[in-house]
């Protein structure tokens, strides 16, 4: 049901070409990161990008920012927060904000954009392998679904099916359950130390 992609300039071009675009409408963000929804089972209620970290000058591209978009079901009524992330460089340092900052802003990012019905999905190229403390701190707060290189994904429901996509440059498939969980994760303070 949603798609989030990294590395892509031209998000409504790779949906052509897949044969996609009748299906699936696109969000373009900043920083060469979009996502796609199909248009026949969602509606936008709003979306956004927020800055969360900024790659270091050893390696810098530039600042990275977490997209996130809200959706509601057709038919159901139930609501989902997608979430679509490509971090910072070098891999596995959090950049100039480090890696404690970066997952922080990250889940300040939920926490300003999520409605407690919510179903969380949140998904991306965290440029951070598994013992990095970027992934560890949002592992904390959220159940991992996928993890590969440094590519991840998590969420509130253990009902959603996501995985990467066959694409190269980072692609996500994120199938949302219909029926979201009665809590959300996203209440926690990610700003405190616990």
């Amino acid at each position: 049901d949603f798609m989030g992609f990294q590395e892509c300039e031209d998000v409504a071009r790779v949906l052509r070409d897949g044969g996609l675009e009748g299906t699936y409408a696109t969000i373009p963000g900043d920083h060469a990161v979009a996502m796609a929804y199909r248009r026949g089972a969602w509606e936008v209620l709003g979306h956004g990008m927020d800055d969360v970290a900024e790659d270091r000058r050893e390696q810098w591209y530039g600042k990275r920012g977490v997209m996130w978009a809200r959706f509601r079901h057709k038919e159901t009524g139930k609501t989902v927060l997608f979430l679509n992330h490509h971090g910072p460089l070098p891999v596995g340092t959090g950049g100039t904000c480090g890696r404690h900052a970066t997952a922080w802003n990250i889940l300040r990012t939920i926490a300003a954009h999520a409605d407690e019905s919510d179903g969380l999905v949140l998904v991306g190229d965290f440029n951070a392998d598994g013992r990095c403390q970027t992934i560890r701190e949002i592992e904390r707060r959220m159940h991992r679904v996928y993890k590969g290189g440094s590519s991840a994904a998590w969420t509130t429901s253990s009902a959603a099916a996501v995985a990467p996509g066959s694409s190269p440059g980072g692609t996500w498939v994120a199938e949302a359950a219909t029926t979201t969980p009665s809590t959300s994760s996203s209440n926690s303070d990610p700003g405190e130390d616990e």
